[in-house]
């Protein structure tokens, strides 16, 4: 049986939503190895709270990144350097660009076969089992078409930050799954890629739409032409309840009532609407408590087609 555990990147202002991503894998996967790697800055914090809870393995930032992008990424959270780049670039080097990095490194020297990488906004909903994640020994590899404009623009940038040729490209992916699921294989085959591309970092960070799971996506099918994963052609919908957008926010008790006639794994719940915490607990504690005798298993009769690479 191949190994995976989960990972979280994640930060001093996502921990009240980290401690309920926490109970929901202590309820509901307690079996699985769970490693955040947290902002050094913001370590101490999670230390504190977190740091005795079983199956829980917190590193900081600098473990992990190489030492120029760590201390590039300390550096982008000083006024003055937020201040500089966007004069120069229109922009400023965001921590989400940077956690999207993290992922990268982490999961190409996992002491696992696999990551199954999944937010500080998320939280299980269900009992999660092997068979959620493999087929056998071929791990998930859960994509769809891009039909958005967003979609489309993760997978151009994905393109445009490995410097290949636009106009040779004319199929499009969405891999934005929570979790997305990749192997130790894929992010040693994708950094290898990137850093035969010079500038590489600094083209990752200026892009509006860089996406960690799109370029791993590319590695995984591209670069390593699918070997050891089982497609799996389906909306994130079918899995997920997603509120990530102000729309839905606005509409967040009709999807949690919603659930009841059509239940999903897991619940992702954007960070950046800034719900309160304790809604987000409420939601949780409902879902759970009808979810606990049920069990996740990211059913065949819910995602189609299913086939190999």
């Amino acid at each position: 049986m191949q190994s995976i555990c989960f990972v979280t990147a994640t930060y001093g202002r996502d921990i009240e939503q980290f401690a309920i991503l926490r109970e929901s894998l202590r309820r509901f996967a307690p079996d699985y190895h769970h490693l955040a790697v947290v902002h050094n800055e913001d370590f101490s914090q999670f230390r504190d709270r977190f740091g005795r809870q079983p199956g829980l393995e917190l590193r900081k930032t600098s473990d992990v990144l190489p030492s120029s992008i760590e201390r590039r990424r300390r550096k982008s959270t000083r006024p003055w350097a937020k201040t500089l780049t966007r004069l120069l670039y229109g922009r400023w080097y965001s921590g989400w660009h940077f956690q999207q990095l993290t992922k990268m490194h982490v999961l190409a020297a996992l002491d696992y076969d696999a990551a199954a990488f999944i937010d500080s906004d998320v939280f299980l909903c269900r009992p999660i089992r092997s068979d959620y994640f493999f087929v056998g020994d071929e791990l998930k590899l859960f994509r769809r078409r891009a039909v958005t404009a967003e979609q489309l623009g993760f997978d151009i940038s994905t393109h445009a930050i490995l410097r290949n040729s636009l106009h040779e490209i004319t199929e499009f992916y969405d891999y934005v799954f929570q979790p997305a699921c990749f192997r130790k294989t894929t992010g040693i085959s994708l950094l290898k890629r990137l850093r035969a591309r010079s500038a590489w970092v600094y083209r990752f960070l200026i892009e509006n739409l860089a996406s960690e799971y799109n370029l791993l996506g590319y590695a995984a099918t591209a670069l390593e032409k699918g070997v050891g994963y089982r497609l799996v052609e389906c909306n994130p919908e079918d899995l997920v309840l997603q509120v990530r957008y102000a729309k839905d926010r606005e509409r967040l008790a009709q999807e949690i009532a919603a659930l009841a006639g059509r239940p999903r794994d897991f619940v992702w719940i954007q960070s950046r609407l800034r719900v309160d915490a304790g809604t987000i607990r409420s939601v949780f504690e409902s879902v759970a408590t009808a979810g606990a005798g049920a069990v996740g298993t990211a059913r065949t009769q819910r995602v189609t087609p299913v086939t190999r690479v």
